[in-house]
């Protein structure tokens, strides 16, 4: 699978998995440096539109902000070693 946002043919496969599927490679962009999946059949957007995740309903984003807070800052400090002094693209992924 090629780099989707380079459209590079050049990578490397990393450590690490897709949590609920094994049989999905971890890929490293050799040009560019994005991270992906070999694979993306298996997002769907009923996934996320039938998650349930808020009640189907647009939250206020204050209150949404208070209340992830806290797995923000766990998320941070994970990482925050590894990406220090670094370039990050987040690309966020789902349905609003």
């Amino acid at each position: 699978m090629s780099c989707y946002l380079c459209k590079s043919d050049k990578y490397s496969q990393r450590t690490g998995s897709v949590r609920d599927n094994p049989d999905i490679d971890v890929l490293e962009c050799s040009d560019f440096g994005l991270v992906y999946l070999s694979s993306l059949e298996h997002i769907q957007d009923k996934h996320y539109k039938g998650s349930g995740m808020h009640d189907d309903e647009v939250p206020n984003i204050d209150k949404w902000l208070k209340e992830t807070e806290f797995d923000d800052k766990r998320r941070y400090d994970f990482v925050k070693e590894k990406i220090a002094n670094k370039n990050v693209l987040d690309i966020k992924n789902g349905v609003f």
